[in-house]
């Protein structure tokens, strides 16, 4: 553990000194559950559960933060919005109240492809309300292989998201239909021909209400 440790710290040094002025770290990644079920040894390296069950993840965001005091430093996971909405909650509220130095929590939001957008406006409101802080949505996709129902699904979650004064921004996440994680969540077809979302995510972008949406950071 200790040489794994010296590794670890190894690793951190080197990505410091080779970006050295990154403005926001995905810090931890996926902890929630079983989310990282086959990878143990990162969290006995760290230190293990400890005395708030997630000390190797506060210990992951001190080092981050040592190294790069001026970033916002993020903890990011999938099925945050729904599925694993409340275990989310806790993890990020632990680290938050433990005196972690995270500023942000990033939403993947992969399972927002079929929700209403009065849940979606719910379950953003709940996570809001229990971590009062700024909130990225990282890994934005919409799997359906349908044009019409692609785009008007966007229409309903990306506004939704984007003007919420605590959203500090949206990736969306792969482009090219058929070159993305799954099958039916890009905006381009193979060819370069935009899809009717990625026409109208272009549109929405160019309206006042994209544009004068508040952000939690400067410059978002």
């Amino acid at each position: 553990a200790m040489e794994r440790f010296a590794a670890l710290t190894n690793w951190f040094d080197h990505a410091k000194a080779q970006y050295n002025t990154l403005p926001m770290i995905d810090v931890v990644n996926e902890a929630v559950g079983n989310h990282q079920a086959g990878n143990p040894m990162m969290k006995e390296t760290l230190g293990g559960g400890g005395k708030t069950g997630y000390d190797w993840l506060i210990k992951a965001f001190e080092m981050a933060y040592e190294r790069g005091p001026d970033a916002i430093l993020i903890y990011n996971d999938y099925n945050s919005i729904r599925y694993d909405i409340n275990n989310y909650i806790t993890l990020v509220q632990t680290l938050r109240d433990a005196g972690a130095p995270i500023d942000a929590y990033g939403n993947q939001s992969h399972e927002v492809s079929d929700i209403s957008e009065s849940e979606l406006k719910t379950n953003l409101k709940k996570q809001q309300d229990a971590l009062k802080m700024p909130m990225f949505i990282t890994e934005l996709d919409i799997d359906v292989a349908n044009d019409a129902q692609q785009k008007s699904q966007y229409q309903k979650v990306l506004p939704a998201m984007w003007e919420l004064p605590y959203c500090a921004g949206v990736t969306l996440w792969g482009y090219v239909v058929g070159k993305t994680w799954v099958n039916n969540s890009g905006l381009y077809k193979d060819g370069g021909e935009e899809r009717p979302a990625m026409e109208w995510i272009r549109e929405y972008m160019a309206t006042d209400a994209a544009k004068e949406a508040a952000g939690p950071f400067p410059g978002t």
